[in-house]
């Protein structure tokens, strides 16, 4: 293939072919004369005394190898081997390793972007839920505009108008934390009014509760919180 033919190492293409197609680990001690590479090139060239080459398979494939040789210009005695079994064992069991570590690798990602997801979906069924109760202020606004307009009421518009003003506010401050979605953060404490922020939410919901036919009374908490 074209990975093997570009590789930065020097390694014999017709050994890692082989185990990347046939999926199992080889040790070929006579490389020269095993009739599996047929006197490959690539092994006279090298001048590959001895290889070892065992496939690293995950559950997305088989995506690698392992391999090891022993060159003729370091092979003290060529009559003698240096690899045996026992190093095709410690190679396989290396490469079992490997794949069980990146099969983790795998599984952990996996994990990060269902947690991702979760979390994404958490933040949008929250921001919709918000950007409705903001639509459903600004059009009680609009509304009460509308109203004060048609009566020639200028108290009834700008109570309205107050009302459109401070949720375009509250979505815009909505929109901003959006933009900072998945950011660490961390909540900050502050004191503030406690009737300041009923009268605000009575106002906003007053005129959908004027529309419904209820009459809703604020009560008066003061000091701060």
């Amino acid at each position: 293939s074209d990975e093997l033919r570009d590789a930065p190492l020097p390694i014999s293409q017709s050994v890692v072919g082989h185990v990347i197609r046939q999926g199992k680990g080889v040790l070929s001690c006579n490389p020269l004369n095993d009739a599996r590479w047929d006197g490959n090139g690539s092994i006279l060239r090298l001048g590959i005394a001895e290889v070892i080459c065992v496939p690293i398979e995950t559950s997305a494939g088989r995506i690698g190898v392992i391999y090891l040789d022993n060159l003729l210009s370091v092979h003290e005695d060529a009559e003698q081997t240096v690899l045996g079994d026992e190093h095709l064992k410690l190679m396989m069991a290396l490469a079992n390793q490997t794949s069980v570590t990146l099969e983790n690798a795998i599984l952990y990602q996996s994990l990060m972007e269902e947690k991702k997801l979760a979390i994404v979906g958490l933040a949008t069924r929250f921001l919709g839920h918000q950007i409705k109760n903001v639509m459903q202020s600004i059009s009680g606004g609009s509304q009460l505009i509308d109203d004060g307009l048609k009566q020639k009421t200028m108290g009834v518009v700008e109570n309205g108008w107050e009302i459109v003003q401070r949720n375009q506010n509250r979505l815009s401050r909505l929109m901003l934390d959006m933009l900072v979605l998945g950011d660490e953060y961390k909540a900050l404490r502050r004191t503030g009014m406690i009737d300041q922020v009923i009268n605000d939410v009575i106002s906003d919901l007053r005129p959908l509760a004027r529309a419904a036919g209820v009459s809703l009374e604020t009560p008066v908490c003061e000091g701060p919180i």
